[in-house]
């Protein structure tokens, strides 16, 4: 079995039997190494994706509200309406172009990951850290696996509103502490992107280990 983040492997890991191999290939990110972000600069905090239920946007919209946060809902859903009655001083760009969801990115103090699924890998919260902008993630999503708390990003307790509240009012307060975490995840991220080489080096290698029957590699990185 090939998974993509620590985070679905541990959620899948009890269904599979003792003597299965698994093997770690996360997904490819394509960013393009450009200059670092400066989120100090900037207020909104982003969400990025499509505006249903599952996606936790509705507590996202109640936890700006609550902090006093410029909030920004960059997609489009059938959440939408109701979101613009919770929060009606946000801002909804509807369906954005690559190139506009990067801008959107670049200008943002944090983008926001309220997520009430699992998720599988959470590429949003990599292609922010390629951008050097940190990342709120939920701690019950992959998105986690992308962040350090307190170093490129911040958790907060999923589903938590109160918890994600007080995340996005401690960067929003604080401005250097935005660009600190922005700096740290940028730098992680471009010491060893994983990049369409990188994920095509580690697929290939891991499907020679298959064909030879060697299960010793079984957590290539």
């Amino acid at each position: 079995y090939i998974f993509v983040s620590e985070f679905s492997k541990k959620i899948l890991s009890p269904y599979f039997s003792d003597t299965s191999t698994l093997w770690n290939v996360p997904n490819p990110i394509d960013v393009k190494k450009l200059s670092r972000a400066t989120p100090d600069l900037f207020e909104h905090f982003s969400f990025i994706g499509r505006l249903s239920n599952e996606k936790g946007v509705k507590l996202f919209a109640q936890a700006a509200v609550n902090s006093g946060s410029k909030a920004r809902f960059v997609g489009s859903g059938e959440m939408e309406a109701s979101l613009k009655e919770i929060n009606p001083s946000a801002e909804f760009t509807g369906w954005a172009s690559r190139d506009d969801v990067t801008q959107y990115i670049q200008q943002s103090r944090a983008i926001v990951v309220p997520s009430l699924l699992y998720e599988t890998q959470g590429m949003v919260v990599a292609e922010s850290a390629a951008l050097g902008v940190p990342c709120i993630v939920a701690d019950t999503c992959a998105g986690r696996d992308f962040v350090e708390d307190g170093v490129t990003g911040l958790w907060f307790k999923g589903s938590d509103k109160k918890s994600l509240t007080d995340a996005i009012k401690r960067l929003s307060d604080n401005p250097e502490l935005a660009k600190e975490l922005g700096n740290n995840a940028y730098s992680k991220y471009w010491k060893q992107p994983p990049n369409i080489d990188s994920h095509t080096k580690t697929l290939t290698a891991c499907y020679r280990a298959i064909i030879s029957g060697s299960a010793e590699i079984s957590n290539i990185n």
